[in-house]
């Protein structure tokens, strides 16, 4: 049989079944795409208001209170309406309201987003554990709950029940003794004292003028109170009757004057003869204490290289010349004699020594403040804790 004349396939026919079967696949597809491209800025809306809550203890005693926090975070304009509740009122059954807060706004890390929070202060006179129901809070008119579910846990007060007659009534107040921390105050104080000291130390220490130390020179004893005194000590040779003290009489009568003229008009009369010191004095002296000068020196001259033994009555005579001779020729500028007062610099081993000495010193008083220092700070440590 001849079947040339049968119908053949046509080679496109598998082909064109298959755009056939792909165009409402890709249809489809299109579908998904724009309900995606409408519903994800309604989701995306959607999220833009969060609103959490958390609390600041998980379990609290019968009678205390928490701390409820409400977070809202929502775009920038939008109109966020808290739930009201007054003193007294309860959030849940057996769960009190004592005190709402005012609303207060927290730096949002987003731009063009604001964070709200609000505190509610929360307590319960029943033990047991609550299941807080979520807080709901408008924002431009539509209701938002919290996400955050969370539990409070009430426990009881443990009662001695056994021993039912110790139950005391509850403490007054107490004022609380006010006492003067004196050595505190001391310590703080006396740090001063040593600083202070250092300080006036160390200024001296460095300064390049050498140290010096005073030095008092006392004045001599002045000339007419000196032969006041050596003629004091003779008075009783006057009458006596021994040539030996006749003689010393006289050596003390000459050497007596003889010094108190020399310191009197600044001249050495120690190793001078009478006629000498005569000779220097006839300018310095008057007459009449002249004249009794060198009768005085004269006749002790006598009793020394002579032997001559005067009377009662001229040794009594010259005593009193040499009195007299004292009295009307002292001077008031030498009988009121000042202290010489000066100040020597020391060696330089005393110099070396002295600044030693201070460093030392400065050493110590600054070591003596910290540690007054650090006493004051433990003090003021254990005051407070």
């Amino acid at each position: 049989m001849n079947n040339n004349n049968a119908p053949h396939p046509h080679p496109a026919g598998p082909h064109r079944r298959n755009r056939t079967a792909s165009a409402p696949r890709l249809l489809r597809h299109v579908v998904l795409l724009l309900l995606t491209a409408v519903l994800m800025p309604l989701a995306a809306r959607a999220q833009d208001v969060v609103v959490e809550s958390s609390l600041d203890r998980a379990e609290i005693l019968v009678g205390e209170q928490c701390r409820l926090s409400v977070t809202v975070k929502a775009n920038e304009g939008a109109r966020v309406v808290w739930p009201q509740y007054n003193e007294a009122d309860t959030l849940m059954a057996g769960v009190e309201v004592v005190r709402s807060g005012s609303c207060d706004t927290l730096p949002s890390p987003a731009k063009g987003r604001i964070m709200l929070q609000r505190d509610y202060v929360l307590t319960s006179f029943d033990s047991a554990i609550y299941a807080l129901r979520p807080i709901e809070v408008s924002v431009d008119g539509k209701p938002y709950p919290s996400r955050s579910k969370l539990g409070l846990k009430v426990s009881s007060i443990p009662v001695d029940t056994v021993h039912v007659d110790q139950y005391y009534p509850p403490f007054g107040v107490m004022e609380s003794p006010f006492v003067w921390q004196a050595d505190i105050l001391l310590c703080a104080l006396g740090a001063w004292l040593p600083l202070i000291v250092a300080l006036l130390l160390l200024v001296r220490l460095t300064q390049a003028r050498p140290m010096r130390h005073k030095v008092v020179i006392k004045p001599k004893t002045p000339p007419a109170r000196e032969a006041r005194e050596a003629l004091k000590d003779w008075e009783h040779g006057v009458g006596a009757e021994s040539s030996q003290t006749i003689k010393a009489l006289y050596v003390a009568l000459a050497d007596t004057l003889r010094r108190y003229l020399s310191r009197r008009y600044g001249h050495d009369f120690t190793d001078r003869t009478t006629e000498e010191v005569l000779g220097c004095l006839s300018e310095d002296l008057p007459a009449e204490e002249m004249r009794l000068t060198a009768e005085v020196l004269r006749t002790a001259d006598s009793v020394k290289f002579a032997r001559y033994c005067p009377s009662q009555a001229i040794r009594e005579r010259h005593y009193a010349a040499v009195l007299t001779i004292v009295e009307k020729t002292l001077d008031d500028v030498q009988e009121h004699p000042q202290t010489i007062v000066r100040y020597e610099a020391y060696g330089d081993r005393g110099q070396r020594i002295i600044r030693m000495t201070i460093a030392g010193a400065v050493v110590v008083c600054v070591l003596t403040a910290v540690g007054l220092v650090a006493y004051t700070l433990y003090m003021l440590f254990t005051y407070l804790v």
